[in-house]
């Protein structure tokens, strides 16, 4: 079944350590970087199962759904794995090679109504250096019109 057409889509969820930006410093480029290996790896660790099958097929490739969320330390994250183990939910813990840091988990895809709550319950990632960054700067952007909808906004 073609995601687009579901009201119960596969989800990947990932979720990355905050203090990683906030504390670490590290640049948000690297941090997407952890994001992506996640992704990737647990994509390939369980690319036997039928979600993951079902994930990646032509027919739902450019209709991907993931959902990315923050929690805020490397002993929360692994705690976060430990409690997913405990519930059978299959993901990947990355842990970035060669400093042994763990950076993020991803879940195998996973229908969106079965998400279990203990990443329900986490926040959407957010940079807090460029939101904070966004407070400081004056906008023409109306203050009711959503982030992302300048339609004179252009990639070069």
């Amino acid at each position: 079944t073609c995601q687009t057409m579901s009201s119960n889509p596969l989800v990947q969820v990932i979720v990355v350590r905050s203090d990683l930006i906030n504390t670490l410093k590290w640049p948000v480029g690297a941090v997407i970087a952890q994001a992506a290996h996640g992704a990737t790896a647990a994509l390939f660790t369980f690319k036997e199962k039928q979600s993951v099958i079902d994930y990646v097929s032509s027919e739902n490739l450019s209709s991907m759904h993931k959902v990315t969320k923050e929690i805020k330390s490397e002993d929360a994250l692994t705690s976060l794995s430990e409690k997913l183990t405990k519930l059978e939910v299959d993901h990947y813990l990355w842990r970035e090679q060669p400093e042994d840091i763990v950076t993020c988990l991803a879940t195998a895809p996973v229908n969106k109504k079965n998400i279990p709550k203990a990443l329900k319950k986490l926040p959407l990632f957010k940079d807090p250096l460029s939101m904070s960054k966004m407070a400081d700067e004056p906008s023409e952007r109306s203050q009711n019109e959503p982030l992302g909808t300048d339609a004179s906004a252009t990639l070069s």
